[in-house]
């Protein structure tokens, strides 16, 4: 007798990853418009970011302006916390779909590179 391929505890734990992920996605999301919203504040009116054409350099720039016009705001590290914690639960879910280690950490060190490069971009002049 064949053992089934995914057993009830790991559709489980799968099913629960996908739910902590797409929480933790939309959290992020509305960090990302607080930070929009903030930075609009105090940008010019023909500096303000718009709501289109989201593209990483865009984003990386928002960072960037954030960090600078908001030193103090906690916003920036909510997001790193966020993005930490997003890619640690997204590799443990591909971890348990694959059954394999490679492709969790294929992704968990992607999602940590992306913060390196999300800090590195912040802190540059």
């Amino acid at each position: 007798m064949t053992e089934p391929i995914l057993n009830a505890l790991t559709v489980v734990l799968v099913v629960l990853v996908f739910v902590v992920v797409l929480t933790l996605g939309l959290s992020g999301a509305v960090i990302v418009q607080d930070m929009v919203d903030e930075v609009n504040r105090r940008l010019p009116p023909e500096q303000r970011y718009g709501s289109l054409w989201w593209g990483p350099i865009k984003k990386l720039n928002l960072v960037r302006d954030y960090k600078h016009l908001c030193p103090d705001g906690p916003l920036l590290r909510y997001m790193r916390v966020y993005l930490a914690v997003f890619f640690l639960v997204f590799a443990v879910g591909v971890y348990f779909l694959s059954a394999s280690i490679w492709p969790a950490l294929f992704f968990a060190l992607g999602g940590f590179a992306n913060l390196a490069i999300l800090s590195w971009w912040a802190n540059r002049g």
